[in-house]
């Protein structure tokens, strides 16, 4: 929080004291991988095995030099965010289950995404130089689905019977909002052309109820996402 009040306020500062040569504007796109991490249930109720859902990352960005190695920079981005889950269920409505039931569910969470970073100037080359990024980004989720297959098993003697779950739906009551923190780095040519490879970490601090089927009780994790992007200012 205090790091996004510093990065809003050297934002008014730079506005109010920025030549138009000092400021850029430019797009960028790439890979995103979706994931999600930690939980607030009792470990000796779930037990979750997060997976990878890639995705594609895009948009438009700003760029703002405050000083020669300091820049700040503004980006609105569509973000493909989400996960695949192996979740195991330990114990259903308080009573540990003999057999754990296993769902398997892809969530997909598309996002519209501020981020807002500084960028600091590391090494520099001739036309290359490495740049290291921190900043906060704040997502609104534009749409968002899930689809779960998991079998529940039930005793039948000596043996255990199959009973196949499918659902899917719409993730309507998921928070509209998401604040995360943002770390990377930043390979940039500055030549011909003002390009950039960027590889960032964003790691939300909101917990996301996530279903798992209409049986128990949502799922509480947070998103966190890899991306590797190509960027060109002009």
């Amino acid at each position: 929080m205090r790091l996004a009040l510093l990065l809003l306020l050297l934002s008014f500062c730079s506005l109010a004291f920025a030549q138009p040569a000092s400021i850029s504007f430019g797009t960028k796109a790439g890979l995103n991988l979706g994931m999600h991490y930690g939980t607030m249930v009792e470990e000796d109720v779930y037990e979750v095995s997060p997976g990878i859902r890639p995705g594609f990352i895009g948009g438009a960005c700003m760029e703002m030099k405050l000083l020669p190695y300091l820049d700040l920079n503004y980006e609105l981005l569509y973000v493909q965010k989400g996960s695949r889950e192996r979740i195991r269920i330990l114990k259903l409505e308080g009573e540990s289950l003999e057999r754990p039931a296993t769902m398997h569910v892809d969530y997909n969470i598309d996002y519209l995404e501020l981020p807002i970073y500084l960028k600091v100037k590391t090494l520099e080359s001739g036309n290359w130089s490495l740049s290291a990024l921190t900043g906060t980004a704040m997502a609104l989720k534009v749409s968002g689905d899930y689809m779960l297959d998991g079998l529940v098993y039930m005793p039948n003697g000596e043996n255990w019977d199959e009973v196949p779950i499918q659902e899917k739906g719409k993730l309507d009551d998921l928070n509209l909002f998401d604040f995360g923190l943002v770390y990377g780095t930043s390979l940039n040519y500055r030549g011909k052309l003002d390009a950039s490879l960027e590889f960032r970490f964003t790691l939300g601090w909101d917990y996301l109820k996530l279903p798992t089927s209409d049986y128990t009780e949502p799922v509480e994790l947070r998103n966190q996402s890899y991306s590797l992007l190509l960027g060109l200012n002009f």
